[in-house]
């Protein structure tokens, strides 16, 4: 098949995002048989790091740089679409779109994050066309209107997100077949819109599993903490300063020799809360994360805000390391609380479980090898790429014969003939 990526983020397998990472490998996976072709926008701090690398996998690949400016420019000759959306509507990207799709025939389009929806109107109703989700942007602004320290904003994001409810719906009614990334955004992708049909896979963790993590002998900091997860998201940063300002002090109360460390790109934007703060480390971005973290006792992730399911959160299980959380950052990962890890609602009882765990080593220890051992038998990512390209295929046959596209049989794809990719790069 000839598949073409719309992305509303450049899909690096080096990408300091998780989410990038994960499209990136959708993308790898697929060119294996297929024929991959790639659009997408990049950021000033994406393209700021991008050195071309793995690339090698499209056919050809084109970015459309997106500054502030051109976000700003986005959402304000489109009004009509919700903020988060508007901010990605680009007559570069329509124009480039444009001339892909009348020079090449695309058996699938397969649009990545939900602001990259907007586009499926200018793909007519030859190819299959599917929506990637990452986050469920009503849940994402229906978290941020709860949270809201004012009545204005409240109304103000409330209005947001109920614009965005009905983006939302409009725009799965659009898409041939919606991709999940949890059972969880399944059911809210429903809720929003049953006829569209969805398909569930998994996120690609960086952290890679022994197949006996139980047996890794792993030297721990004693007393540590950790927080990891990009920095310049509103959610991570939000994390932190709650950690910060209610859960770590109450922690040293208790633990003094207690460090907390915080590890992710774009430290820079919370040195106001972190630096000078009594034993609190920000060591920026560390590209090998699992030895990193497998060296700490305990991950404190304190999420309040986003949606979709947390990678940071799996890659901490994925590492060994005895996981403290809240609802937020354990929603959609089917592991059990008080087992594989702590799930606390209040500020009181996730500092309460961290002192916990620090005052007993052996117990953070057992619980993430507890948690490794899950992560290790629950997540495949090939295996259920496997079958997300097996419905592909199905449905773009159907399509092609004039046929619904909805229901699908198994169907295994064959290895096709191997051959040799160039790529074209092309940025405005």
């Amino acid at each position: 098949m000839r598949i073409l990526f719309l992305s509303t983020h450049l899909p690096s397998p080096h990408s300091r995002q998780g989410g990038q990472r994960t499209s990136y490998h959708v993308s790898e996976f697929l060119s294996r048989r297929h024929e991959m072709h790639l659009l997408c926008f990049g950021t000033e701090s994406e393209l700021a790091v991008f050195d071309g690398q793995g690339m090698e996998i499209f056919r050809s690949w084109d970015i459309v740089p997106v500054s502030r400016w051109a976000r700003m420019r986005g959402v304000l000759s489109s009004p009509g679409l919700p903020l988060s959306v508007a901010a990605r509507n680009s007559g570069t990207f329509r124009g480039k779109l444009h001339r892909l799709t009348k020079s090449h025939r695309f058996d699938v389009v397969i649009l990545d994050h939900t602001a990259i929806w907007q586009y499926a109107s200018q793909l007519g109703s030859a190819p299959l066309c599917v929506g990637l989700m990452h986050d469920v942007l009503t849940q994402l602004w229906e978290r941020r209107a709860g949270g809201a320290r004012n009545g204005l904003s409240k109304l103000i994001l409330s209005m947001e997100a109920k614009r965005i409810r009905r983006w939302e719906q409009r725009a799965l009614s659009q898409l041939n077949l919606v991709v999940a990334q949890s059972e969880k955004d399944s059911v809210l992708l429903g809720q929003l819109n049953p006829n569209t049909p969805r398909f569930l896979i998994q996120q690609w963790v960086s952290v890679s599993v022994s197949s006996s993590p139980a047996e890794t002998t792993t030297v721990r900091e004693p007393s540590s903490v950790v927080f990891w997860g990009a920095l310049d998201r509103s959610e991570n940063t939000d994390a932190v300063a709650y950690a910060l300002r209610e859960i770590f002090p109450r922690v040293r109360e208790d633990v003094p020799s207690a460090k907390f460390y915080i590890a992710g790109n774009n430290s820079e934007g919370i040195a106001s809360i972190t630096d000078g703060a009594p034993q609190v480390i920000r060591t920026g971005f560390i590209n090998n994360i699992g030895p990193f973290l497998s060296s700490m006792e305990v991950a404190l992730l304190s999420l309040r805000q986003g949606a979709g399911i947390k990678v940071k959160t799996l890659e901490c299980m994925a590492a060994g390391v005895a996981v403290v959380t809240t609802p937020v950052g354990a929603e959609g990962i089917a592991a059990k609380h008080g087992v594989h890890f702590l799930i606390g609602e209040t500020a009181l009882e996730l500092a309460s479980y961290t002192v916990q765990l620090l005052r007993k080593p052996e117990e953070a220890r057992q619980m993430g090898e507890r948690a490794q051992e899950w992560f290790a038998s629950k997540y495949d990512f090939d295996k259920h790429m496997a079958a997300f390209e097996s419905r592909l295929v199905v449905n773009a046959q159907r399509i092609a014969k004039g046929e619904s596209s909805g229901s699908s049989t198994p169907y295994i794809c064959q290895d096709q003939t191997s051959r040799e990719y160039t790529a074209s790069k092309t940025v405005e």
